[in-house]
């Protein structure tokens, strides 16, 4: 689909964030998302907005390689809040994954992506 962007320098934009996960179920496995319909295949980065209600000794991983953490948020508190959160992940096969090991809700948006050869 065509979405509303704005290209500044390398980067480009969504007017608004496009809700790739909604979840209220948390998994010890590992979820693909798919952004291929978000983010272009020459895009060389792509940025997600995490939004997360975390509590006890929970986490959510990102990684954008299976079964290797990127970029972990770990609670430390009864009721944390991680987001908004910005991630730049790297474009390897316009897809990412997760784990989420509490059934509070998790939102991913694609936020934009980053352009190669200096947006040009």
């Amino acid at each position: 689909p065509l979405l509303g962007t704005h290209i500044l320098g390398t980067m480009a934009y969504y007017h608004v964030g496009v809700l790739v996960v909604n979840s209220t179920t948390g998994s010890t496995s590992q979820t693909t998302v798919d952004v291929s319909s978000q983010v272009p295949p020459q895009a060389t980065a792509y940025f997600l907005g995490v939004y997360k209600i975390l509590g006890g000794t929970t986490s959510i991983a990102l990684r954008y390689t299976s079964g290797m953490n990127y970029l972990q948020y770990k609670s430390l508190a009864a009721a944390d809040t991680v987001g908004p959160g910005m991630v730049r992940m790297p474009n390897l096969s316009q897809r990412f994954f997760y784990i989420d090991t509490q059934s509070n809700a998790l939102d991913i948006e694609v936020l934009g992506y980053e352009l190669p050869n200096g947006g040009g």
